[in-house]
């Protein structure tokens, strides 16, 4: 039997199954916060300074290792 990877949460409350698409979760515009995915810490630093050009409010607060999902970044929206 082959275990299920755990589905990961958006901060909106959906869940999205970390190996969907690219391997980063879906973002939402809304919210403080923004959560972004990488399978690698270099994937993961080229999204995160991609979103940070594309919208300059975004403030980068966090990054950690999330067993089964990969690396994430935790970016906050300034108002």
């Amino acid at each position: 039997m082959t275990a299920r990877k755990p589905a990961a949460h958006t901060g909106e409350g959906k869940a999205e199954h970390p190996g969907h698409g690219s391997g980063e979760m879906h973002h939402e515009k809304k919210g403080k916060y923004q959560f972004v995915t990488g399978a690698t810490l270099a994937a993961l630093e080229d999204r995160v300074h991609q979103l940070i050009d594309e919208q300059s409010n975004l403030v980068l607060k966090q990054v950690l290792f999330a067993q089964g999902t990969g690396f994430v970044a935790v970016l906050e929206r300034s108002a």
